[in-house]
Formats: C-alpha cells, structure tokens, sequence
C-alpha cells in the first residue's frame, strides 16, 4: 500500500484506488480492510503533522482550528472547586500569620517586615500551585496534562506581553479621561505597588525579585491556566472560558484598582496558552510583565 501526496485518495501500487486493489493473496480488500488503512493514515498523519490530513480523505481537525470547541475534559467541577477553596485557605492562613506576628507590610525603612512580608508572598504562591500539583497527583495527570510541554509557537508570547502593557496604558487613559470630567476615581488609582526600595537590604531585593518574576508566574499559570482555564474548557467553549479564568485572576490580587485591568492581562495569559498548547508561554509573559514592572519599581525610587 503506498500514500500518494499528490492526489486526494491513496492508492496502490499498479495505480489503482483502495477500493480497487487486492491483498497479497488476490482477493479484493474488505470494507474493514479500508477502514483500517484510513484509521492507521489518519494516525500517522496526526503525529507527522496533522496539516496534510485534509488532503486526504480522511477527517480530521488540527488542534488550531478547534479552539472554539471543548478542549478534552482533565479535571472535573469538583476540582476547579477544591482548588479554590485551597486558594481561600492558603491566602486566610498567610494573612492570619503576618497578623499574629505583627507583620506590617510595605511600610518603608521596616526591612524585617518587609523581609517577612516576601517570604508570605513566596508562600502563599507555593501553597496553592502546590495544590495544583497535588489536585494533578490525585487525577492521575502528568506533568504533559498540566501544559509543561513545547509550544507550537512561542508568537502568542510576545503579543500576550506587548499587550498587557496596552491594557494597563489604555486602563491609565481612561481613568484621566474618568477624572477630569469630575468623577472621584480615588479608590480605582491606586496601582499594586511593590514595597521596592533599592536603598535597603539587598536580601529584601531578592526575595522580591525571586517572589515576583519567578514563583509568582509559575504558580499563578498553573492555578489559574492550568487548572482553572483548562477545566473550563473541557466545559466551555473559548470565550466564556477566557472570561472567567480571566476575572478571577484579576479578583485574586485583591485590590479594586486593578481587577479590571489585570482580569484583561489573565484573558491574554490564557489566549497564548491556547493557542501555543503550552503553559510555558503564559508563564514566560507573565515573567516578562512582572519582570519590566519590578524593574521599573526600582528605577522610578531611585
């Protein structure tokens, strides 16, 4: 049996159709004999590229052109739910913490409660993308199932970041264009400031440094992408999936003036995952934007 490129049917050695040519013996080939010669094509067609399937007969949708179906089903409801009630817990039990220790976070010039107030940060993001990791144990999925796997393309990157920056540039525009018209828009001003001050202790500066490009990206993704995006998707179709995922990573971060503008930086993260089939994308802009953010902290208090 030979595969044909060229033409739309495969076809047999002396040039005729499937349907047409015979078995080693001589006997014409079966309807089942047909039907597993395509399924074996569509097969090796799907693991060498599924593109050139549609020249073929057989059907088959690459996974690009179904971004707006359900993706397949890996977690169920009462995942997604267990793992924000982790989330709840972990974010209770870390602010019980830095009360109970008398922790004020952010104040300037108190570099140990500073300091403290980073290591909460960097366990709170280990608490619940450990929770991630355990939901995946208990499922059974690897870490392939999670998105840790090579992107198709690494485009969705560099657009997912360029536009976060958008959003929160256009965000600014139209909280100025919102106040000069005389509305009081105090409580939606006040950015997510990092306590960054480059005139303390250097240990404070890595600890922040490694809690916001490093553990924050990775953890987050994998909450909020990895589980929560990619639960509902094996539910939804693509949008209100984008929708949702999106919002509650902008609610997560607790802080009126940027609910809005970072749930529409979530709903990029989540869009270049789709559309890379990777984790490690989402986490690359999401370091990215946190990383020019941190950067310029350090800049603008010098």
């Amino acid at each position: 049996v030979e595969l044909d490129p060229r033409r739309s049917r495969y076809r047999a050695g002396d040039g005729r159709r499937l349907g047409e040519r015979r078995n080693h013996d001589g006997d014409a080939w079966d309807a089942r004999g047909n039907a597993h010669a395509k399924q074996y094509a569509a097969g090796v067609l799907y693991r060498c590229g599924g593109c050139y399937a549609r020249r073929m007969f057989v059907e088959f949708t690459p996974p690009e052109a179904r971004s707006e179906s359900r993706a397949p089903r890996i977690w169920r409801v009462s995942d997604m739910l267990l793992g924000v009630g982790m989330l709840v817990l972990s974010v209770i039990a870390v602010t019980a913490a830095l009360v109970v220790l008398g922790v004020t976070p952010g104040a300037p010039g108190n570099t140990s409660d500073n300091v403290a107030a980073a290591v909460a940060t960097i366990a709170l993001e280990l608490l619940f993308g450990g929770a991630v990791l355990w939901l995946a144990a208990r499922r059974g999925l690897g870490w392939a199932d999670l998105g840790f796997v090579r992107p198709r393309r690494w485009g969705p990157v560099g657009i997912a970041w360029a536009g976060s920056y958008v959003v929160i540039v256009a965000y600014q525009l139209l909280l100025a264009a919102v106040k000069s018209v005389g509305v009081d828009v105090s409580m939606f001003d006040d950015a997510n400031a990092l306590p960054v001050d480059p005139r303390e202790s250097v240990v404070l500066l890595l600890l922040l440094g490694t809690a916001v490009v490093v553990v924050a990206p990775f953890c987050e993704e994998l909450f909020f992408r990895a589980l929560l995006f990619r639960g509902m998707r094996g539910y939804w179709r693509l949008a209100p999936s984008l929708a949702v995922s999106g919002l509650a990573f902008g609610a997560f971060h607790l802080n009126p003036s940027v609910v809005l503008p970072f749930a529409l930086i979530g709903v990029l993260f989540a869009w270049a995952n789709e559309q890379s089939g990777s984790l490690w994308t989402s986490i690359a802009a999401h370091a990215g934007v946190n990383g020019v953010s941190f950067a310029l902290s350090l800049v603008v208090e010098v």
